[in-house]
């Protein structure tokens, strides 16, 4: 059996400079590291974007296949919207469910959203 290094591919010739391979693969890397780089919102470039993620509140048991909030529910989408409120929230996202269109919708009406729903089956 032959050693690893006489198997896998050298990224330098014997003169010591970098073949072909290594130069695209750098190259390559580089790009993706640039794509995946952050772009400061619009305005302040010092503002930090923030994601506020919520599981829906609590569901009533009208419909086992999709059901809407329980009072308490509603009272807690209520309270999300108003701890929310003074937040500069710029988007509103739900899935389908009628459980969690209803948690988000306050917070959403609050800062004259419009609710955009998707499909938590597909990626991201």
């Amino acid at each position: 059996m032959r050693p690893l290094h006489a198997i896998s591919p050298s990224f330098r010739t014997r003169a010591g400079r970098w073949t072909l391979a290594a130069r695209v693969l750098a190259c390559l890397c580089l790009g993706m590291l640039a794509a995946c780089a952050t772009i400061a919102p619009a305005g302040d470039p010092s503002a930090a974007l923030t994601f506020v993620v919520v599981r829906h509140a609590e569901k009533a048991g009208d419909d086992p296949r999709d059901p809407s909030l329980s009072e308490a529910g509603q009272a807690r989408a209520q309270a999300l919207a108003r701890l929310l409120a003074d937040e500069p929230l710029t988007a509103a996202h739900a899935t389908g469910y009628r459980r969690t269109q209803q948690t988000a919708q306050p917070a959403a009406d609050a800062h004259s959203l419009r609710l955009t729903l998707y499909d938590a089956q597909l990626p991201a």
